[in-house]
């Protein structure tokens, strides 16, 4: 898989609040990486993020990280990985976007199976016009994504997947792909950014001090000046302690917090 830095992927995303999109953006390509790792054998993550190693290790993903190479971009980053992968001995690649939170490890397997008489084979997403997974025998990727790349990909002898799962096919390019996204149920990284149906609300919360219940749970006020309870359970992992006067990002349903981070 090829990730741009959260501060700079997903920018058709930009109806959201930045804070709100880098997050999404990182926690849909963790769902993906890590449905990815437990169907596959190995796995090569190929950015110029310099926090991607550290998260994947916090989630418990294994996987090798490359730099992006020069020239960048994205056909160029899977290509690199291809060549890592075929050096490894794999005789079979596949290369995935990362915005398909609702992947998982027994339907990216389905289609691994389903292809595997295939020399090269794609699954076009849910409108069709792009690519969110190519698969091929190692050094014949041919990775030609962005743009119309489901149309590139069968040109160059690529063969659509038939009926593939709807998970594997629903990436969010726009905030309208969300809710058919969410609909189909998220991976644990992205399900604390959303309510039962939709993404939560961003807020931007300073924390008050602690609950007086204890128990770890904090008190935070809203920019609106609502005071919510922070539960422990919600925090992300990376934030060691909390202080009062600490400025947290965080999402809402109503007045319960989803989900908060630096």
């Amino acid at each position: 898989m090829a990730l741009k830095p959260a501060e700079v992927s997903k920018s058709r995303l930009n109806a959201l609040p930045v804070p709100l999109r880098q997050r999404l953006a990182r926690c849909m390509a963790l769902d993906t990486l890590s449905a990815l790792a437990t169907a596959t054998d190995q796995l090569v993550v190929v950015s110029d993020d310099p926090t991607i190693a550290e998260r994947l290790h916090r989630a418990e993903i294994d996987a090798e990280v490359l730099a992006e190479p020069e020239p960048g971009g994205m056909n160029e980053a899977l290509h690199l990985g291809d060549q890592r992968l075929r050096d490894h001995g794999c005789t079979r690649v596949l290369a995935a976007v990362g915005d398909l939170p609702a992947a998982t490890a027994e339907a990216v397997g389905r289609v691994l199976d389903s292809s595997t008489h295939l020399p090269r084979a794609f699954v076009a997403d849910h409108s069709g016009y792009g690519t969110t997974m190519l698969i091929g025998a190692a050094g014949k990727l041919d990775p030609r994504f962005q743009g119309a790349s489901a149309q590139a990909h069968r040109m160059s002898g690529a063969v659509p997947v038939v009926d593939p799962d709807p998970r594997l096919t629903s990436d969010v390019d726009a905030v309208e792909d969300l809710e058919a996204v969410i609909a189909l149920g998220v991976g644990p990284h992205t399900s604390r950014l959303v309510t039962s149906d939709r993404l939560g609300d961003y807020a931007a919360v300073t924390v008050a001090g602690p609950a007086p219940a204890a128990g770890g749970d904090y008190v935070v006020i809203t920019d609106a000046g609502v005071r919510l309870p922070l539960p422990s359970s919600v925090v992300d992992g990376e934030i060691r302690f909390l202080r009062s006067g600490q400025r947290l990002h965080a999402v809402a349903d109503g007045h319960r917090l989803l989900s908060a981070w630096l």
